[in-house]
């Protein structure tokens, strides 16, 4: 090995000390020997101290180099991080090693449901940033269902996003609404679809009503007291469900009747047989009832009487039907009208007495002036119908004129006609 080559702080050979002439060496040389130093040793003495010379300047370079790395490190202190209390951040410095020995040398409290990250047994080396979310509890009422829940979220939006709530849910609170982390209440309302059947008509209705009737007023359907509805007003409201609504009405109604005028046919031998004479003027009387009826979606379905009561009583006719012998005339008062003595087959008709409409008028209605089949179509006491009084001259309704008026017509549509316009009670002519 060269000499350049090795530690000359570490290998190099000591010196040996000068002597003087009359001491002698540690090791002395044999007699008549002088003792010499070798002179390649003489000539490596002034390399070797320069050598030395060069290693301790090095070494002190790096003792400075990492004294001062010490006083720089020492001088900084510990690296100020980001310490986020509940969305409020500030810097802070610590010489504490992990995120829990931080947060107590901070003084922050914590319990069981607030969130820190990262965890509070994380080494601190390489942390930026900590944060501590606060937990508060919140009371949600759910379609009814009320629970009390455990949120970090600050405001009313992180906790519906927590829940997953439809964006057409109904909510008590704005969602920009802050979350105190003394408590707070909340109401949603998830929405639901449903079908109603009201007023003739079916449509689909979104709603986030907790009960039907609260669903009906949100859809601008009326529902009165009374109305009958498939499911009672306070039960909550089923998704897919069909609700039906039918409209009662219950009013009282009047109605006046005309209570028909009897007639009573008086014998008398003063007159032709077959004639008549109006004694007694008669009017039909007034009755008036009060039902009460029930509609179900404006059809009536059931009613109640409630009052019946005659506002005016009829009056009776009285009219003299003659028994007399006949004259040349009919002798019925009315004047134009006159019968022959015979009976003529082809015509049908009476002749040598007058026809008996007395009977006829019995037979047809029992004499009543204002009596009406039951089709509407034939009236009056001989049962005209409307085309038949007009072409004889009668005018408006039959049962409107009075019984010498409507035998007046039914002798004009004798002579006419003969019985034929009354195939069954003519034979009584």
């Amino acid at each position: 090995m060269s000499l350049l080559e090795r530690d000359p702080v570490a290998s190099a050979p000591p010196v040996p000390p000068a002597t003087s002439a009359t001491s002698a060496p540690r090791h002395a040389a044999p007699a008549g020997t002088s003792t010499v130093l070798p002179t390649h040793r003489l000539g490596v003495l002034p390399l070797l101290a320069a050598h030395r010379s060069r290693a301790a300047v090095a070494v002190a370079v790096v003792v400075a180099i990492v004294a001062a790395g010490l006083l720089v490190t020492r001088s900084r202190g510990p690296e100020p991080l980001v310490l986020s209390l509940d969305g409020t951040t500030r810097l802070v410095s610590s010489s504490a090693t992990t995120v829990g020995d931080l947060l107590q040398a901070q003084g922050v409290t914590l319990t069981a449901h607030d969130v820190v990250t990262p965890a509070p047994d994380t080494d601190l080396s390489g942390v930026h940033e900590v944060t501590v979310a606060y937990g508060r509890q919140v009371a949600v009422t759910v379609d009814g269902h009320t629970q009390a829940l455990w949120t970090t979220s600050e405001d009313v939006a992180g906790l519906l996003g927590e829940l997953k709530v439809s964006g057409s849910a109904y909510v008590s609170q704005s969602p920009l609404a802050p979350l105190p982390l003394s408590g707070a209440t909340l109401t949603i309302r998830s929405a639901k679809t449903v079908t109603l059947v009201a007023d003739g008509s079916a449509q689909q209705l979104t709603t986030t009503a907790t009960t039907v009737g609260q669903a009906l007023a949100d859809a601008g359907v009326g529902y009165q007291r009374g109305d009958q509805l498939s499911a009672a007003p306070a039960a909550p409201v089923v998704a897919g469900a069909t609700y039906r609504l039918v409209r009662i009405q219950v009013s009282d109604q009047v109605q006046q009747t005309t209570m028909q005028a009897t007639v009573t046919w008086v014998k008398r031998a003063s007159l032709p047989a077959g004639s008549s004479e109006l004694i007694t003027s008669g009017a039909d009387g007034v009755r008036q009832r009060t039902l009460r009826v029930r509609y179900q979606d404006g059809v009536a379905v059931a009613s109640t009487l409630v009052s019946d009561r005659v506002i005016t009583a009829p009056t009776g006719w009285v009219i003299a039907v003659g028994t007399g012998a006949v004259s040349g005339s009919s002798g019925n008062g009315i004047a134009g009208v006159t019968y022959e003595s015979t009976f003529v087959p082809a015509t049908g008709k009476v002749v040598g007495r007058a026809p008996n409409f007395h009977a006829l008028a019995m037979c047809e209605t029992h004499a009543r002036p204002r009596a009406v089949n039951p089709s509407g179509k034939y009236r009056g006491m001989y049962q005209f119908d409307l085309r038949t009084w007009h072409g004889v001259g009668g005018v408006g309704d039959p049962i409107d004129a009075t019984p010498a008026e409507q035998t007046y017509r039914a002798q004009l549509l004798y002579d006419n006609r003969g019985r034929a316009p009354w195939p069954y009670c003519g034979r009584f002519l």
